[in-house]
């Protein structure tokens, strides 16, 4: 596959989170990556499954740029609930959605947008993007 083709992938959570969607979306994103594919990584700070920023990046700035084993990550300090509850989720899921619209403006080029729907607020600024970019847009969500 050549490696002007870019995929950007939309998610809640990515490495180092080690578990569940965290895992899910690394795996594939690196699968992308080793296979020819440009990705690119929309997602929050890491705080899964202990529902607090992770020490490391904790005191980061709000929006981060990294690239990590060749994945440009772009990441969104989300706030996190003090009480994992229907309220705490809700504030978790908008916070995502924030982040999430901010950093598309940071995408110049792809190819393809794949969400993966741990929150299904993603799926709005993930088909914009999609839409804005490509002409005949390819936008794919994974619940």
């Amino acid at each position: 596959m050549p490696s002007d083709k870019t995929i950007t992938i939309i998610t809640g959570n990515f490495y180092p989170e080690d578990t569940a969607i965290g895992l899910y979306t690394t795996k594939f994103a690196k699968f992308l990556s080793e296979n020819g594919f440009k990705v690119n990584v929309i997602t929050g700070f890491p705080y899964y499954p202990a529902w607090k920023i992770s020490e490391e990046y904790k005191n980061k700035d709000t929006y981060i740029v990294e690239s990590i084993d060749g994945i440009k990550i772009f990441r969104y300090k989300q706030s996190i609930p003090s009480k994992i509850n229907f309220y705490g989720r809700v504030k978790l899921m908008l916070s995502i959605l924030y982040g999430t619209i901010i950093n598309t403006y940071k995408i110049k080029n792809t190819n393809l947008v794949f969400c993966i729907v741990p929150f299904t607020t993603s799926i709005i600024p993930a088909a914009k993007l999609a839409k804005k970019l490509m002409q005949n847009y390819g936008f794919i969500y994974r619940i």
